[in-house]
């Protein structure tokens, strides 16, 4: 399980996604999620949470609040500076990849990765994962938000600062998140 557990910190989704999926396999009946659809991903969240548990130097938090909510499952690795967000989904009829759009979204939209970002994470590392019965999918992000940009002063350390020369030649400092969003002028 170690090395299960260390694919989130590689953030080898492949991996995640191939051990859970066995794991899942290996010891659950589907009968395990027959309950409302609004809690299926209840069942899940308590696999991981147990997976999770003898990990030595993981700080494993379930529904700590974080920026505007709850993060279903969050973690971090202090000594190697790596914060790790888990949304989980239950994919009703196996729409997997609906349940990872759906998760990332949430972890985006409620900006979970403010508390790691505050802590000084230099690694984030979010998950989306979708599971259906004894399967699963795992879809990840790193780092800055890559769907919205709200720019926040303590974030600057988020940020690629670059100069250059405009045609009258002025010159323009501006901080870039290291992902495609716009850019924010800090100075001129």
């Amino acid at each position: 399980m170690a090395d299960f557990c260390r694919a989130f910190e590689e953030n080898d989704t492949a991996a995640i996604e191939k051990g859970f999926t066995s794991y899942l396999r290996k010891t659950i009946s589907i009968r395990d999620t027959n309950a409302p659809k609004e809690r299926k991903e209840n069942f899940y969240h308590g696999i991981l949470l147990g997976l999770f548990a003898g990990m030595d130097g993981w700080n494993v938090k379930s529904n700590a609040e974080s920026g505007e909510g709850y993060c279903d499952i969050s973690v971090e690795v202090e000594d190697k500076g790596i914060g790790i967000l888990i949304e989980l989904k239950y994919a009703e009829k196996a729409a997997f990849d609906k349940g990872c759009r759906e998760a990332l979204k949430q972890i985006n939209d409620r900006n979970y990765e403010e508390t790691f970002t505050d802590n000084g994470m230099a690694a984030i590392r979010k998950y989306g994962i979708a599971c259906y019965k004894k399967q699963c999918r795992v879809v990840s992000r790193q780092g800055p938000d890559t769907l919205q940009f709200t720019p926040r002063p303590m974030r600057l350390f988020n940020l690629r600062i670059s100069a250059f020369a405009e045609p009258q030649g002025d010159y323009r400092l501006m901080a870039m998140p290291f992902l495609h969003a716009p850019p924010l002028i800090i100075a001129e």
